[in-house]
């Protein structure tokens, strides 16, 4: 799409160089189509994060002495730790994969 940078064409007018709005359309959709593309790879993707950080947290739930040690040495209740986790499972699944991954080995 870009073209090398041609000194003798810097002096042709621009009306003589060619369609400069179809070119910059064309650059906008490409650019569009990319950043889309990434979007979607990006939705894929934590959707399936979402997935396993359910299942980790299942994991973690099921060890409520687990849950209640470490509730005791963050100075915060279960339930508080419990809900914390949970909305790290839906917002920030790496996060809790991460934690799963350091507290249950």
């Amino acid at each position: 799409m870009s073209q090398a940078l041609d000194h003798g064409m810097l002096n042709v007018p621009l009306a003589k160089r060619g369609n400069i709005d179809a070119q910059l359309d064309a650059y906008k959709r490409d650019q569009a189509a990319a950043a889309s593309a990434t979007r979607k790879a990006a939705t894929v993707q934590h959707k399936s994060d979402k997935a396993t950080a359910k299942v980790c947290l299942t994991l973690i739930l099921d060890r409520p002495e687990l849950l209640a040690a470490k509730a005791e040495t963050m100075n915060v209740t279960v339930k508080d730790l419990r809900e914390h986790l949970r909305g790290w499972s839906i917002w920030e699944p790496k996060k809790l994969m991460a934690l799963a991954d350091k507290w249950l080995g």
